[in-house]
């Protein structure tokens, strides 16, 4: 096919000339062909062209060389014409048959290459296929590993567990046995296991007064005197240094405060009286500088220190602190003993006996008053609790007070 294409083209191409000049619009247009066929094209031309300047060149020379009779030109020209005919054929089909071999050796080549790139792509693929199934087992390999790991993590510690629990019951058992048969002990034993329980309960009591003191914000900021002897001593501390007299060191002091003139102990109840100012105020900052719900706790503190340790420590006067609502008995009380009119006995005299007697004949209609005053700071008392704590009240009914039904917490003030 390639062979008649070229022919066809090299027959439309026109060559002039005794060179083969070539016209340069039918070049054009086999330029337009297909790369194949431009091949075979130029082949067959090459050919021609080389076949022609041969043939021309042969004519020239047997022309020179032989005589050239007038009469027998035409024919001469008309045969040479045959001759060339004839090898321009032969060479056209001599080209062709080379321009098919090239054509199927590119194909050959084209294909070769074609199963290379195949072959390096079935490779590439089947490499990925094969690192991605070892993936995947190593994947499978360290999950089962984790799995495994996990078990007998869990095994282990269901294992200590158990081990953990059968010694505990082990030491509950020897510890009930211990306690219902105790071990017969000497006195020296006796005595030592008195004296091991009194220091453990001597630090535990160590350790829980210092707790309750840093609780109870105790001791308090050191004040400045309000006596005048306090503060004479205090003035003349130096001197009590080495000074004895009978074995007391503060005797002379007595006797030089005794022998103060008027004017000096003047001074001194005025400083006390300004000592009494600035420790007030002083007082007062130190308690603003805690939160309510700090000054509450401390108080509580404060209490097991009066009764559990014996210690004088006083509650700590916060006015931000809830005041607990007096009961409408001793409202009455109050009023009782405040109108100066009627005022009952004192309580010497059995003044509370009588009073107590009159609130006891009142008709409910009469105490309404005085309970309606307590309900109605029982109700701002559980509001600052609930504020301050964030928690409702369990109220405990107190003389004169009935026992309020429970009523729905109230909310909390927003915080500003």
């Amino acid at each position: 096919m390639l062979t008649a294409i070229g022919l066809t083209t090299a027959r439309r191409l026109r060559v002039t000339g005794a060179m083969g000049v070539c016209n340069p619009s039918r070049l054009a247009a086999g330029a337009a062909l297909a790369p194949s066929t431009r091949v075979a094209s130029v082949v067959i031309l090459r050919g021609l062209a080389t076949t022609r300047a041969r043939n021309t060149d042969a004519d020239a020379d047997a022309a020179a060389a032989a005589p050239t009779p007038a009469t027998s030109a035409p024919a001469t020209k008309s045969t040479r014409e045959a001759v060339a005919a004839d090898k321009a054929k032969k060479v056209a089909v001599t080209a062709a048959e080379k321009a098919k071999k090239a054509a199927a050796a590119l194909k050959a080549k084209a294909t070769a290459a074609a199963a290379v790139e195949k072959a390096k792509k079935a490779a590439a693929a089947r490499k990925a296929k094969e690192a991605a199934a070892a993936r995947k087992a190593k994947e499978v390999e360290k999950a089962k590993k984790a799995a495994a790991a996990e078990k007998a993590k869990k095994a282990k510690a269901i294992e200590k567990a158990k081990a953990a629990e059968q010694a505990r019951k082990a030491k509950a058992k020897a510890a009930e046995y211990a306690k219902k048969n105790p071990p017969e002990l000497t006195p020296e034993q006796k005595e030592a296991l008195a004296l091991k329980l009194a220091r453990k309960k001597l630090a535990n009591d160590r350790r829980e007064l210092a707790e309750l003191e840093a609780t109870a914000l105790w001791p308090e900021p050191k004040k400045l005197p309000e006596q005048p002897w306090i503060l004479y001593v205090a003035r003349n501390s130096d001197r009590m240094k080495g000074l004895t007299v009978n074995g007391h060191t503060i005797d002379p002091l007595v006797a030089d405060y005794k022998a103060l003139s008027e004017a000096e102990q003047e001074e001194l109840r005025a400083i006390c009286e300004q000592n009494k100012i600035a420790n007030k105020a002083a007082y007062e900052a130190w308690v603003k500088s805690y939160a309510p719900i700090v000054i509450y706790e401390a108080n509580h503190a404060r209490k097991r220190l009066r009764t559990g340790y014996k210690m004088r420590v006083h509650p700590i006067k916060d006015d931000r602190l809830p005041k607990h609502p007096l009961s409408s008995f001793i409202r009455y009380s109050m009023s009782r003993y405040l109108n100066s009119e009627n005022a009952p006995a004192r309580v010497t005299e059995g003044g509370p006996a009588v009073v107590g007697a009159e609130w006891r004949r009142m008709t409910p209609e009469e105490r309404q008053p005085f309970v309606d005053a307590w309900q109605r700071d029982r109700d701002q008392y559980a509001k600052d609790v609930m504020a301050l704590h964030g928690r409702s009240l369990r109220w405990r009914p107190t003389l004169g007070s009935p026992s309020p039904s429970p009523s729905p917490s109230p909310s909390p003030a927003p915080s500003s």
